[in-house]
């Protein structure tokens, strides 16, 4: 699979992609940046999952990644502790107020040292390989919430087991230059984030389900491609997105995982604007 990335600092961007952009206020605001990691094949192989490549390529798709040179996809073997971090760093440095910028993760989340840690692909689960390679969620919070008071919308989009554990404290993150910070957790705390589908009748997980994707990235896809374009205009909404598929998930699930959102962006800040037939 190839893995688009925005690494070129002379890209031209055309009118289509600089019309994809979040506004709260119903006019334009300025560019959508993103990066979207998952992790499926790691270096230890008893580690390996079935979809979270499967998953943050499919929701770079849905973005707009094929016509934004600005969405950075890695997967499996480029998303390393460096590759990750390396083109976080970018992320962070380029992104201007005004700008949005969209962090999703899927993979591996561990608990550990009262933290929560991201698993890149070179975590193999050796004795002290989380301190060593593990990314800290509030290393990435930090980082994230320093972008937010630059003026930038930030989203970040987690589909990782325990997801919800990821230390967030509204009143810690509110932002006055017109920017926000909010997260979109897979699964609360406690619970783990569903990587497959399981096959009506049988209770076993079918590995080659529906589009390849775990449950909480499915759904969000779908309401990205229209199902939550609740008002038929054209406009998804975060707060849109969020309803459909937390709704869609915890009913597949029979309330076992609960996606849920945080943060200071406003519910009604459009996440894409549908291509109109």
């Amino acid at each position: 699979m190839a893995t688009p990335s925005a690494q070129d600092p002379n890209l031209q961007l055309s009118d289509k992609t600089r019309s994809l952009v979040f506004s709260q206020f119903e006019e334009p605001l300025h560019l959508v940046h993103g990066l979207f990691v998952g992790v499926e094949s790691y270096r230890n192989e008893q580690l390996d999952l079935y979809f979270s490549g499967d998953d943050a390529y499919g929701l770079w798709k849905a973005f707009g990644g094929e016509t934004n040179p600005l969405l950075t996809c890695l997967l499996d073997e480029e998303a390393t502790y460096s590759g990750i971090l390396g083109a976080f760093t970018r992320k962070i440095d380029k992104v201007q107020k005004g700008d949005l910028l969209v962090l999703f993760v899927a993979g591996h989340g561990a608990m550990e040292f009262e933290e929560v840690f991201f698993l890149p692909h070179d975590f193999s689960n050796q004795p002290h390989d989380m301190l060593v390679y593990g990314i800290p969620a509030t290393m990435v919070v930090q980082a994230l919430s320093t972008v937010a008071r630059r003026g930038v919308h930030v989203l970040a989009i987690l589909d990782t087991c325990h997801s919800g554990a990821v230390p967030f404290d509204i009143s810690r993150y509110s932002h006055e230059g017109g920017g926000g910070l909010s997260f979109l957790f897979s699964c609360s705390p406690m619970e783990l984030s569903m990587e497959t589908f399981i096959k009506e009748g049988t209770g076993r997980g079918k590995n080659d389900q529906q589009a390849g994707h775990g449950v909480f990235t499915r759904y969000l896809i779908e309401g990205l491609e229209g199902k939550a374009d609740v008002d038929g205009n054209g406009l998804i909404r975060l707060r849109h997105l969020f309803n459909y598929t937390s709704s869609k998930v915890r009913e597949f699930s029979k309330g076992r995982q609960n996606p849920f959102l945080n943060g200071t962006l406003s519910g009604n800040i459009i996440l894409k604007t549908l291509t109109q037939g």
